[in-house]
């Protein structure tokens, strides 16, 4: 707690009606309540704004409760395919980094062994992977990047991944 009782005093008369206090912290208060003029008009001002709360009520239109319930279920229909469209392109995208990754290892290894089996220089066989192989997978990762923007639309979000 604070080392100015007043402050303490306030924090335990804000925190009292809505959290509670402990029975120590009970017996302290109404302690320095006694004794302190200030803290006590600043209970007497709370449990009076509590009160007045209390009384204040108000008709509920039930037209317009029920607009906005159907409204939030509207959006809430609306936002899950997007964000189950998201987790696809995830997904999808996951997993073609690790079929690409593998299935490069893959062509690097027969490459080596067919410029040993052949005695191409290392430099052929490794142009010839760029350019057969890791090129066109880059080109798929730039088009799936800027697919919003190839599709026509302004801020970058294109329409469906898959």
């Amino acid at each position: 707690m604070q080392s100015n009782p007043h402050a303490k005093a306030q924090e335990l008369i804000d925190r009292a009606p809505v959290e509670g206090i402990s029975p120590q912290e009970q017996t302290w208060l109404d302690t320095h309540l006694t004794a302190c003029a200030e803290c006590s008009e600043y209970a007497a001002t709370a449990e009076r704004t509590i009160a007045a709360l209390g009384k204040f009520a108000f008709e509920l239109d039930h037209d317009a409760a029920f607009r906005v319930q159907a409204n939030v279920r509207r959006r809430v229909v609306e936002i899950r395919p997007a964000a189950w469209e998201a987790r696809n392109f995830w997904l999808v995208n996951g997993a073609a980094i690790l079929l690409t990754a593998g299935g490069s290892m893959a062509v690097w290894e027969a490459g080596e062994w067919a410029s040993r089996a052949w005695s191409l220089p290392a430099w052929a066989w490794q142009t010839a992977f760029v350019m057969g192989w890791a090129v066109p997978s880059m080109m798929l990762c730039i088009l799936l990047l800027f697919r919003g923007l190839l599709l026509g639309n302004q801020d970058g979000k294109g329409g469906s991944v898959l």
